[in-house]
Order: structure tokens, then sequence, then C-alpha cells
């Protein structure tokens, strides 16, 4: 090989633009939330882009290294009160290592979807003061470190579930505001498991029967048990 070819090879090389690292999986997910977003009023999340392939320099975002092999995973979303339109997609399921989503005061309508329950690592769901409808995310309650609930001022229908009995590891479940309807569950598998439940707010819907008295067992309630503004009977 020349002196000259080898020289025009190394010019290439030198003069070539330099390529961008694949986005991580967790990125990917997360720019599946933004493609969801119908309108970001504030540009909340302009710096959301495929061009950069560090989701964790992105606003609303938080980071931590899980471990030698993973590298940097996403633990944290808190993209709140930007009045976003659009709704939750199922790929925020995907984020293995999320630890909390926090996604209040927007416009987000559409319902929880059931493929959050796939992020198993996750403490903390705060999607308050929505627009969500559809039945309680029954799903939900096979997250087995979840703490935080918080679907309060949406427009949640429908029962209570039965289900609501495998959210044993739930500190605090706040639904006031929806329009959730029928009986409280009376079951008393459903209550007895939730034995670290702080708070239980399921004031301004449109219950009715009698109030369960399993209720009045929950040892760890601090105090916040809210059953106002709904259509019961008996107390706890």
């Amino acid at each position: 090989m020349s002196v000259l070819h080898s020289l025009g090879i190394l010019l290439l090389l030198l003069t070539a633009p330099a390529v961008v690292a694949a986005l991580s999986a967790d990125g990917l997910s997360l720019l599946a939330f933004k493609s969801a977003v119908t309108d970001d009023p504030s540009s909340a999340l302009s710096s959301w882009s495929d061009a950069d392939a560090d989701p964790c320099r992105w606003l609303g975002v938080t980071c931590v290294n899980t471990s030698s092999s993973d590298g940097l995973r996403v633990v944290g979303v808190a993209i709140t009160g930007k009045n976003l339109s659009g709704y939750i997609p199922s790929e925020l399921g995907s984020l293995a290592s999320l630890r909390r989503l926090n996604l209040h005061g927007n416009r987000l309508t559409g319902t929880v979807p059931a493929a959050l329950a796939n992020a198993t690592d996750l403490r903390s769901l705060f999607l308050y003061d929505n627009r969500l409808t559809g039945p309680f995310p029954a799903a939900l309650c096979g997250i087995p470190k979840l703490q935080n609930l918080d679907l309060s001022r949406n427009a949640l229908t429908g029962a209570l579930p039965p289900e609501l009995g495998r959210c044993k590891q739930l500190e605090r479940l706040l639904l006031a505001e929806n329009e959730l309807s029928s009986n409280i569950p009376a079951a008393v598998s459903v209550w007895q498991e939730m034995v670290g439940l702080q708070m239980l707010d399921l004031s301004s819907n449109n219950l009715t029967g009698v109030i369960p008295k399993d209720l009045g067992k929950l040892s760890a309630l601090a105090g916040t048990l809210n059953l106002s503004h709904n259509h019961l009977s008996g107390g706890v």
C-alpha cells in the first residue's frame, strides 16, 4: 500500500463524523412516553431526544448505577404540573429499575396500563390530578415493593376489586375524587393482608353499602382514614 493511499485512509477516518452511541432500552421506553404525549405546552420533554444517547441527562429523569454490569439505569421519572396531554404507554413498564413514577398535575387520559406491573422495582406511583379513566388497576397489586399509590382526582370508575388484598406492601392508598362505585370490599382477606397501610383515602366517590368492620383493624393507620362524601352507612 502506498504512503499516499495510507494518508488518504487516515484523512477519511479523521474527518468522518463520530458514531453516536445507541440509545439505551430505558431511553427508548421514555421516548415511547414522549410519543404518547400529544400536547406539551411548556416543552417539558424537549430535552428527550434520540440524538442524546444518555437519557440520564433528560429533564425529570433520575438514574443510579445499579450494578457494575448494568451501568446507569433510570430509577425515577418526575414530570409534574406541565399540563401534558396524551396517555401513559405500556412501555414505561419496561423500566426494570424504576422506583418512582410521578406524573401528577397533567391532563393525561386513558387507563392506567396493566404493564406498569412489569416495573417490579416500583415503590411509588403518583398519577393524581389527571384525567385517567377505567377501573382500579388491580394489576398494580402484583408489584411486590409498591408502597405509595396515589390515583386521586381522576375519573376511575367501577368497584374496588378483591385483588386489592394483593397490595400487601402498600403504606398509602389514595383514591379520593374519582367515580368509584359499589361496596367497599368486605372480605377479611382484603384488608388483613395490608398490615402496613398507614393512609387510606376513599373520599368523594360513589361508594355505597356498609363500612367493613375490618377497616378498624388496620393497626398501622396513623389516624388517616377518610371515607367522607360517599353513600356509606355504619361506622368503623
